[in-house]
């Protein structure tokens, strides 16, 4: 992205440390006709709702089981039975790619407004964090594996651009750089208040099931 005051305008945003959930979320919302950017985020320690947070965090990036294959596939027929999970986040990212709907933004963090910026109210408005501000540590390994297949794209930062989207769904617990108090943000997976508290096979697919059509709100377009 390059040019003053640039700015994208997603139909929606997922944001989080969750690449599973967050191609479910992107696929799904693509499937009804939206645009969809896909903003990898992760916590310092400071911004840690628990002190057991890490735990629950490395659990997410390494949980694998045949439970989990048949509930990605219970909410996406169309898709073959994946027996590991490499083989799962390559077909949903190939199904993604399809829908020409879906960009992945690579190495740029986002931050909240606050209500510094005017604008439409029913849109949130995110900015990128300012390079070495913004500590990756933490960030899932998977992000780089899905890099590579999915359409991606760069934040110019020496001009200001921001994203106006018109809602953000966050996949796992917000930094301390976003405030997602206002009604623009839905949460699933492990950024629910009433998330499983050990993430294990089964929390998993509660996980992806609050990320399932039964769980979010319906498509705004279709």
């Amino acid at each position: 992205m390059d040019g003053i005051y640039g700015s994208l305008r997603p139909d929606l945003v997922v944001m989080g440390n969750d690449p599973l959930l967050s191609l479910c979320v992107a696929l799904r919302r693509a499937m009804c006709g939206e645009s969809v950017l896909i903003a990898p985020d992760t916590l310092d320690p400071r911004s840690w709702p628990k002190p057991d947070y890490a735990q629950n965090a490395l659990a997410i990036f390494n949980c694998w089981d045949e439970v989990i294959a048949r509930e990605v596939v219970r909410q996406f027929p169309a898709l073959p039975l994946p027996a590991s999970m490499p083989e799962c986040l390559t077909s949903l990212s190939q199904a993604c790619r399809e829908t020409r709907r879906v960009r992945m933004i690579d190495g740029t963090a986002f931050q909240t407004s606050r209500g510094y910026v005017r604008g439409d109210r029913r849109r949130e408005v995110l900015f990128p964090i300012e390079p070495g501000r913004r500590d990756s540590a933490g960030l899932n390994p998977t992000w780089k594996f899905l890099a590579r297949r999915l359409d991606r794209m760069y934040f110019n930062h020496r001009e200001l651009e921001f994203i106006s989207a018109g809602a953000v769904v966050l996949t796992s617990h917000p930094s301390y750089f976003v405030d997602a108090t206002s009604t623009a943000y839905s949460f699933v997976g492990q950024a629910r208040q009433d998330k499983p508290e050990f993430v294990d096979a089964l929390a998993r697919v509660d996980d992806l099931k609050s990320a399932s059509y039964e769980g979010m709100p319906q498509c705004s377009q279709v």
